[in-house]
């Protein structure tokens, strides 16, 4: 068996985080990816929704081009073919698990299992299913949890994760795991499920290209970054810093650890590329005691305070919240909803209420404008007026002082690529973006680099015999004769989906 292609992704994984630990000889099947061919820094773009950069990162296209500009936005709404779509042929088949916006699953030759942000637990084949229940099966039912479990056994789950399972489920039932515990364990065994399974479905299935997307790195950034870098915020008593310091760095050995199991599968002929959509940093720099203000904007509350209800949609994205109009929205109706949200004023304090980012899909970034003047102050003694009206500060924003959030994207991201055609490098590649990693790929094996694809290839990567050999190539479009779908303008996301993204954080 050959994989020929394999892209491992680590959301959210970041340099700041990963260097010192490879200096520790902390992770080291990356370090010998790192060794045996190139790597650098993964530019994204802000604010770095996770749907819309993954598809950006699969189809080298920007949003606008993709069709993928929402955060709840499905496969339904592409516009364009993604790698694997390219890619796919009888006699190349693909492996799909875990890549955001793969659903519904596209009927190619091998497997797809959509990610943790689908709206359902459709799979290809269908008989997979199972899979994508376990992601809500550990809270199910005692009958349905032995049923999952007895599926996941004949699809490779090992018996020293269904051992850790076991114990998850009796320390869950007596209770004794506290807040934070719970939160590792619970990602730490998902993890090993889902590694478990899809090397076996890799093992049954054998496909030409494959991905393996995991979130863990994201999931504990977005928690312990007070622990990781305690300098910022309120103190936290010694016990509790010296018991959660090292979990960022733990997620990224178990990260390593996967990674080091999927490689196993491959061989010198295999295109490796490991990448992230964006790096991490703390969520602020200036903490100055318990009253450090660290407020979240009302998202429903803004849309009804300045009639937007049923014509704007949003979604809560740490402290931003990002509203998306209807697609049939006029440029002249969004510049005058920006104007608005900009004339929103707070006089206590002489400044505007909304910081306001239009991106270049339509789609406005909204949050508190310059929230370190909040700190000590009484919140209920400051108003809000605008022209045609006013209310209080506190009808629009949510006060709070020490979130479980502690960390926050940054558009930095990884890409380590390793392989046929890889030049070997100790340094870092100057520059590379999320839009580059489709056409480079494609360059290293050997396909046609399609001229509307907003990316560019990283010659400085590639083997300069190699591109003697293999010349670059281009091809008008990859998307002729595309069926494009029509989808309904505002999907209701089902409650099951937003109960699994509140407890990550992403919405209210």
């Amino acid at each position: 068996m050959r994989i020929r292609c394999l892209i491992v992704g680590w959301d959210g994984a970041t340099w700041t985080v990963i260097r010192p630990l490879l200096e520790q000889g902390r992770l080291p099947n990356l370090a010998r990816l790192m060794r045996e061919g190139v790597h650098a820094t993964l530019r994204s773009f802000e604010p770095s929704l996770t749907p819309i950069v993954w598809t950006t990162i699969a189809t080298g296209k920007r949003p606008e081009k993709h069709g993928v500009t929402r955060f709840f936005d499905t496969a339904t709404g592409l516009r364009t073919r993604r790698i694997w779509d390219i890619l796919a042929a009888p006699d190349r088949s693909i492996g799909l698990f875990g890549w955001p916006v793969t659903w519904p699953p596209p009927q190619l030759p091998g497997f797809v299992i959509p990610s943790l942000f689908e709206r359902a637990n459709d799979t290809h084949p269908p008989h997979l299913r199972f899979i994508r229940e376990m992601e809500s099966g550990l809270q199910a039912p005692w009958g349905r949890r032995i049923s999952l479990i007895a599926k996941a056994m004949r699809y490779g789950l090992r018996p020293g994760t269904l051992v850790h399972i076991a114990g998850y489920f009796l320390q869950s039932r007596l209770r004794r795991l506290r807040a934070n515990d719970h939160f590792i364990r619970q990602r730490v065994l998902k993890l090993e499920i889902q590694l478990d399974l899809y090397l076996n479905l890799v093992r049954r299935y054998q496909p030409w290209f494959t991905t393996f997307y995991l979130n863990q790195t994201d999931a504990f950034s977005h928690r312990f970054w007070r622990y990781l870098e305690p300098e910022p915020f309120p103190p936290l008593p010694p016990e509790e810093l010296t018991r959660y310091r090292d979990a960022i760095p733990y997620a990224y050995e178990l990260a390593d650890r996967a990674l080091g199991r999927i490689l196993r599968l491959t061989d010198e002929e295999t295109l490796i590329c490991l990448l992230s959509d964006h790096g991490f940093e703390a969520s602020h720099k200036a903490g100055q005691g318990m009253q450090d203000f660290r407020g979240r904007l009302k998202g429903e509350a803004v849309l009804r305070t300045f009639g937007l209800d049923g014509e704007v949609s949003y979604v809560h994205h740490r402290r931003w919240i990002v509203l998306s109009f209807r697609r049939d929205a006029s440029p002249e109706r969004k510049e005058a909803v920006i104007q608005k949200l900009r004339s929103v004023y707070v006089p206590e304090i002489d400044m505007p209420m909304f910081d306001v980012k239009e991106d270049n899909i339509g789609s406005l970034a909204v949050k508190l404008y310059g929230a370190r003047v909040f700190d000590n102050r009484d919140l209920d003694e400051l108003t809000v007026v605008w022209p045609e009206g006013r209310c209080r500060f506190t009808d629009l924003v949510q006060p709070e002082y020490d979130l479980k959030v502690s960390g926050i994207h940054h558009p930095d991201g990884i890409l380590v690529l390793k392989g046929p055609g890889v030049v070997r490098r100790a340094e870092p590649l100057s520059e590379a973006t999320v839009l580059d990693v489709v056409p480079t790929l494609l360059a290293l094996l050997d396909f046609p680099v399609a001229e509307d694809m907003d990316g560019r290839v990283l010659t400085e990567a590639i083997d300069p015999a190699y591109l003697q050999a293999y010349p670059l190539r281009t091809i008008e479009t990859y998307d002729e004769g595309l069926a494009l779908e029509e989808t309904a303008e505002e999907e209701e996301v089902p409650q099951e989906v937003m109960d699994r993204l509140r407890a990550l954080g992403y919405v209210d």
